[in-house]
């Protein structure tokens, strides 16, 4: 019998998951589908729960349960930028000098994304 470590768990877990969410269309009730991925994101996290990245400012988490981040950083110009990722679809924007401008697009974006969080 093979065992799985939690990272191979909790990527399995995912990849259902995410089968479940795109499945997931209006012949086969969509919130039923929706609920169950939650589920099982629920249960991904339990087996692997992500590390908020260094330099991280603010983090959100999306409808799926992955990590929408926003760190605070220094361009080449020296000025500072707040960049936003989704750590679920790999979404996001280099940032603005304006902190709550990109809080408010990584909220946006966690409000809608549906992705799963990356697991490596």
């Amino acid at each position: 019998m093979t065992t799985l470590n939690d990272a191979e768990k909790a990527r399995q877990l995912a990849d259902e998951a995410h089968a479940v969410l795109l499945q997931a269309d209006h012949d086969r009730a969509p919130h039923l589908l929706i609920a169950l991925a939650k589920v099982y994101a629920d249960l991904a996290k339990l087996t692997a729960c992500p590390v908020t990245p260094q330099g991280t400012e603010l983090a959100f988490h999306n409808q799926a349960g992955a990590l929408v981040t926003v760190a605070k950083t220094q361009t080449h110009t020296g000025h500072t930028a707040y960049p936003w990722t989704c750590h679920g679809c790999g979404t996001g924007d280099p940032g603005y000098s304006a902190r709550i401008r990109s809080k408010s697009d990584a909220e946006q974006h966690a409000a809608e994304c549906t992705a799963l969080q990356i697991t490596t």
